[in-house]
């Protein structure tokens, strides 16, 4: 991740030693997939690209928020919620798997976990749950939960930093079929 830091004098191959000793520790004890967090032009970012590692996903961020606005067709989802959110889970998951299938391989109960998951999460304080309902049909979820100091490096106040854990909307289907 960003956090880890190599000084300004070290040898220029410094990092690529660093992350081929923890791959190969890691690889060692089992691992099958390895995965990198870096930001655009961030100080890993060459490293990761030179040790031929693939971009999968973004992360956005956005600041300088104000007061919460209240949107028309957006709601608290309730438990009455959580089997058309599956089924928008499910398509979801096709889409990502589509889009890189050696990364995205849907367990086989991977359906009746995220609605169990999904429903424990609704009793749960440390996050919300969102649908977009027009009319009585869900059109799409978000779940919204509060940054851990696993998502941003230990220097950094993470007081009032919340993270979209996942997301879907119907018109996401539709972008990839276009």
């Amino acid at each position: 991740m960003e956090d880890c830091f190599v000084t300004a004098d070290a040898p220029p191959e410094t990092q690529s030693e660093l992350l081929r000793a923890a791959e190969a520790d890691l690889i060692d004890a089992g691992a099958l997939i390895l995965l990198a967090s870096s930001i655009d032009g961030g100080t890993w970012e060459s490293a990761f690209a030179n040790n031929r590692y693939a971009p999968l996903t973004k992360y956005f961020a956005k600041t300088g928020l104000s007061q919460q606005k209240s949107f028309g067709h957006v709601r608290q989802a309730t438990a009455e919620d959580v089997p058309a959110i599956v089924v928008s889970s499910a398509v979801n998951r096709r889409i990502l798997q589509d889009l890189h299938h050696h990364f995205w391989k849907p367990h086989r109960d991977a359906d009746d976990r995220f609605g169990s998951w999904m429903l424990c999460s609704l009793t749960l304080t440390d996050r919300d749950l969102f649908v977009s309902d027009e009319e009585g049909s869900i059109h799409g979820y978000a779940i919204y939960q509060s940054a851990t100091p696993l998502h941003f490096p230990t220097p950094h106040d993470i007081a009032g930093i919340g993270v979209i854990d996942d997301f879907f909307h119907n018109g996401l289907e539709n972008a990839q079929k276009a």
